[in-house]
């Protein structure tokens, strides 16, 4: 530095999300001051110091997770191991509601567990949608089984997947709950990629 220049100094104050410096470096006629607005919280605004920009999964975002989802005995009902990674849209109601209110928030890279009570996955199971009918109204060329995998419809012309839970003579009691309806869940989920 020169005789006569000044030193380069800095001087800041926070304000409101922000933190003000004002940087002055040294010029022909004396100062050069330069104000500066940086986040108070990086985080917030999707940075994450020497990692650079971090993207952020947020609703109405597509993003793409990687996850296994395993029962309270440990035993593991679904994975995207081996296949490409699950896509959806962060709050649009794709997913079951605690898995995607679980994801909101995620950056990408990190891996979190997510422990679900059977209201924030598939629902408490309810008997009222256990019901019989009569072998008659099956196909004549198909012999029902136990744990068969059917589709019927409602009256208001829906598709209904249903379960054979037993065969009688002349009847199939099928169960209309979901296979998870009533378990708790849990997934290990790790965020692949955050979609524009």
């Amino acid at each position: 530095m020169k005789k006569g220049e000044e030193p380069v100094s800095a001087a800041g104050f926070e304000t409101g999300s922000f933190l003000y410096h004002a940087l002055r470096l040294p010029y022909i006629k004396g100062a050069l001051t330069i104000p500066l607005f940086i986040p108070a919280r990086p985080e917030i605004f999707g940075f994450a110091g020497e990692r650079g920009l971090l993207m952020i999964a947020e609703k109405g975002k597509k993003v793409r997770v990687h996850y296994t989802g395993t029962l309270a005995d440990g035993d593991i009902f679904d994975s995207s191991t081996g296949r490409d990674p699950l896509e959806f849209v962060v709050g649009a109601g794709q997913m079951i509601a605690g898995f995607d209110r679980g994801v909101e928030g995620m950056p990408v890279g990190e891996e979190k567990t997510l422990t679900l009570p059977p209201d924030q996955a598939y629902g408490e199971r309810r008997e009222d949608m256990v019901f019989s009918v009569s072998r008659d109204v099956m196909p004549k060329d198909y012999t029902p089984s136990v744990g068969d995998t059917l589709q019927m419809r409602t009256k208001q012309g829906m598709p209904l997947n249903v379960t054979v839970a037993s065969v009688e003579e002349g009847t199939v009691l099928l169960d209309a709950n979901h296979s998870l309806a009533g378990k708790e869940l849990t997934f290990r989920v790790r965020m692949v990629e955050v979609l524009d």
